[in-house]
């Protein structure tokens, strides 16, 4: 039988309270256990067992000791905080690193609805005290300008209060941490000031430790209301509810890496997300490469269709044994052709949110993804020069009979070898400048004026159309993806090439945009690496384009993984309405940060206000000169929640990836 009594120790601030078994003391669960009952009252099942009492002896300690500093529970020391004076915003990330802690910490929430009228009169209150404080002559500036962000504050709540756009809460909030020893509880009393601090004001109600010890016990009865009470907006209780689990584990999908913090598994289904876009961003060495091979093994297997620009080929040859093709683009005569001027078979427009919305002209659309090609074959491009371009594009594809204003024309019956190349280009502004063709006749399309407003475009292509890089673009398709299950795109022999990698990479993206809207609508993910060679000052359209890609292709059952060793090369396509890196990064759920310099660090938490710690940042830098010893390991995020993760890989994938083995493919 568990018995309670108190007695004086004759130490000061002391006071024990024995829990033995035995004696003719007052049974301690005497009241749960019956109450007689009237003759018309039910008698419950449960009510018709006796309470075990030779557990619940085992389950009690042998003392509770109350000190001034802790509670002493048989063996162990405990300390019940409370936590007040709560900040007006609560953010998500505020509750992350407290569920990071690994002690034995056990939190309790008590809330309940306030009366608006109430709220309304106390804020009214506020705002007339420091409207008084705001005109005082004799108050000084840094007080005028608390009290001013106050009645601000105020008056938003009002605002919201009227509207019905949130509630307030009556909330309090108590911690106890158990430790094995007075040395552990006072350093988890130190984490517990330095961690929750981030929600407010942390403090040990000495004199009442025991009441705050038994209001944290699972029986709804809060003791100490008055120190521990918070008025907090529905917004703010929200991020409680439910309590922050520092875990990403979807019920299926593909395992990301291991989380470093828990150990456990990050699982991700992307089926089940907004999009399935993606973004990633490490130095090189920082294990980036090595997370988009197992990304895309692991959605392949569960049947998605891959395609990857692949710039330091290391991606097509394990392809290629896996059964997959392999495409490789470079300088040489006879190599393999994408011809920019072949036009997808259909066209969408999406909404701003990346929905369908209705099929467009799939030549009216190809031509405006033309102009930012040659916008990057030609930087120069004026505006009188680019207003004739878009025309002579027009009328090229006329010249091999495409109307542009023909929104009938069936694209998918065109071949190849019907779509105009880049020597019809030149030709056609070639001719411009002849007044006569063969045998002396006279040309119709001679007209001085229209080839001086593009002599300078037309001498800038050149190189692409006879000269140094003609047998990189100018020429008709002569590839076909037969199965897009496992696809490399190989730029890598022209990555180094500044007057050609850009303009090559875009055209490999504009192909693999007409695979997507000529597909069947199959699940399929899309690697852009090194993404940053579209990001161009000079032609942030380039980037722009990709930005309006990742809608179209949510609507298309399509993701886009976008990678970058250069950040700050990244977010260098801008104009005066937005940064495209950022809409670029903004649009995917999932982002993994892996190390990176210490500027680059700074700029991405800046510009992508992630909020991380000092503690976060210094985790993700890597010192100029220094190899890192953290490859493969950074911080994921799904939407707003964020984990630290570790890249792992599956046996199979280290043979093949790490080994170079290729053959374990087979098997």
């Amino acid at each position: 039988m568990i018995m309670q009594d108190s007695m004086s120790t004759g130490k000061k601030n002391e006071k024990v309270k024995s829990c033995r078994k035995g004696g003719n003391k007052v049974k301690l669960l005497e009241k749960l256990k019956s109450k007689k009952k009237t003759e018309d009252q039910e008698v419950t099942l449960e009510e018709t067992y006796d309470v075990n009492e030779t557990l619940l002896s085992k389950l009690a300690p042998d003392s509770i000791i109350e000190k001034e500093d802790y509670i002493q529970l048989g063996d162990n020391y405990t300390k019940t905080f409370v936590i007040s004076s709560l900040k007006s915003q609560i953010e998500a990330d505020d509750l992350r690193e407290i569920n990071e802690l690994s002690e034995n910490i056990n939190m309790s929430i008590f809330y309940s609805e306030i009366d608006n009228s109430k709220i309304e009169k106390e804020l009214s209150k506020s705002i007339s005290e420091n409207t008084a404080k705001v005109n005082s002559e004799t108050n000084k500036a840094h007080i005028k300008a608390k009290a001013q962000a106050e009645i601000d504050s105020a008056n938003t709540l009002l605002e919201q209060l009227a509207h019905k756009e949130t509630k307030m809460f009556d909330l309090q909030i108590l911690l106890t941490i158990i430790a094995n020893s007075r040395e552990e509880l006072e350093s988890m009393s130190g984490q517990i000031h330095t961690k929750f601090s981030a929600l407010g004001r942390v403090t040990y109600p000495r004199l009442r430790s025991k009441e705050a010890f038994d209001s944290n016990l699972p029986f709804n009865n809060n003791k100490l209301p008055e120190l521990s009470t918070n008025t907090i907006s529905s917004n703010a209780l929200s991020y409680l509810f439910p309590f922050h689990e520092n875990e990403i584990i979807h019920d299926s999908g593909i395992i990301v890496g291991k989380n470093r913090t828990t150990g456990n598994i990050i699982k991700v289904n992307p089926k089940n997300l907004l999009n399935k876009h993606e973004f990633t961003v490490g130095i090189s060495g920082s294990g980036k490469s090595t997370f988009l091979f197992s990304d895309m093994m692991r959605k392949k297997t569960l049947g998605d269709d891959i395609l990857v620009i692949d710039p330091k080929g290391e991606f097509g040859e394990p392809f290629k044994v896996a059964g997959g093709q392999w495409f490789k683009f470079s300088n040489s005569k006879g190599g393999n052709m994408l011809n920019m001027f072949d036009v997808p078979a259909q066209s969408i427009k999406v909404d701003e949110s990346g929905h369908y919305q209705e099929q467009i002209n799939p030549l009216r659309d190809h031509i405006s993804s033309l102009m930012v090609t040659f916008n990057l074959m030609y930087q120069e491009l004026t505006l009188d020069a680019s207003n004739e371009l878009s025309e002579v594009l027009i009328e090229l594809y006329d010249d091999f009979g495409m109307n542009i204003d023909d929104d009938n024309f069936n694209y998918s019956k065109t071949k190849s070898t019907d779509f105009p190349t880049l020597s019809d280009l030149a030709n056609l502004i070639d001719s411009f400048a002849k007044k006569t063709i063969d045998n002396n006749k006279e040309n119709p399309k001679y007209n001085l004026e229209r080839y001086e407003r593009l002599s300078n475009f037309r001498k800038g292509i050149e190189k692409y159309v006879t000269g140094l890089y003609a047998h990189v673009l100018n020429g008709h398709t002569n590839i076909e993806v037969k199965d897009s299950g496992l696809v490399a795109f190989d730029v890598s022999e022209i990555t180094e090439i500044k007057d050609l990698n850009r303009v090559v990479y875009y055209n490999v993206l504009t192909y693999i945009k007409k695979l997507i809207l000529n597909g069947n609508g199959k699940s399929t993910q899309v690697y852009v690496d090194e993404a940053h060679y579209l990001a161009d000052p000079k032609v942030p359209v380039a980037m722009e384009n990709l930005f309006i890609m990742m809608k179209v292709f949510r609507s298309l059952n399509c993701g886009v993984t976008s990678a970058t060793q250069s950040i700050q090369d990244f977010f260098s396509a801008k104009d005066d309405l937005r940064n495209y890196g950022e809409a670029v990064i903004d649009q995917s759920v999932q982002r993994l940060y892996l190390p990176m310099q210490e500027k680059e660090v700074d700029e991405v938490n800046e510009r992508l206000n992630l909020r991380l710690s000092e503690e976060d940042k210094d985790f993700l830098k890597v010192r100029s000169g220094e190899k890192t010893e953290d490859t493969g390991k950074g911080f994921f995020y799904v939407g707003s929640k964020k984990v630290k993760i570790e890249v792992i890989l599956t046996e199979l994938e280290k043979k093949v990836w790490i080994d170079k083995n290729y053959e374990d493919f087979l098997d």
